[in-house]
């Protein structure tokens, strides 16, 4: 019986400090429906589908994979160096940083299926609300801030 590289050194950085199973499912379900969606947002925008997109993706989730192995390694390092540190809040980072990557996958999902449809019933009483809510509303609130600025200009020249 062969013993892999990977039975090797997995038991070395222990289950608490490798992100959840789950959640790496989950983050794998999201990167293939954005995938999906992708596709379905380029042929209703009638754009060629090159293989410069699905290079695109391939480096998104090289990228990905990136962080969550840096992740890994700088959990594990702190572990075993933790001067100070307290261990319990360093066992959710890594579970963290993939539920982040889940929310940006999610967030962009939402973002290609309002452009495939916008002025749908769903679009508009269920994606743009959600991508309102994933995205804090940032437009709704800079625009917020801006008439806020333009009523506060005309208040002073109205009290001079």
């Amino acid at each position: 019986m062969k013993i892999t590289l990977a039975q090797l050194i997995l038991p070395f950085f222990g289950a608490i400090i490798l992100p959840s199973g789950v959640l790496i499912a989950w983050m794998c379900v999201a990167l293939v429906i954005d995938l999906i969606t992708g596709v379905t947002r380029a042929i209703v925008d009638d754009e060629t589908r090159t293989s410069e997109g699905y290079r695109n993706t391939l480096g998104k989730v090289i990228q990905y994979g990136g962080a969550l192995i840096i992740g890994v390694i700088l959990t594990s390092m702190a572990k075993h160096h933790a001067n100070g540190l307290n261990p319990e809040v360093l066992d959710y980072f890594n579970n963290f940083l993939v539920s982040f990557i889940i929310f940006i996958e999610i967030t962009s999902t939402m973002e290609n299926m309002y452009a495939i449809s916008p002025k749908s019933k769903f679009s508009k009483y269920f994606v743009k609300p959600m991508l309102s809510l994933l995205t804090f509303n940032l437009q709704h609130l800079s625009n917020m801030i801006s008439s806020t600025k333009d009523i506060n200009n005309k208040v002073k020249e109205n009290d001079k």
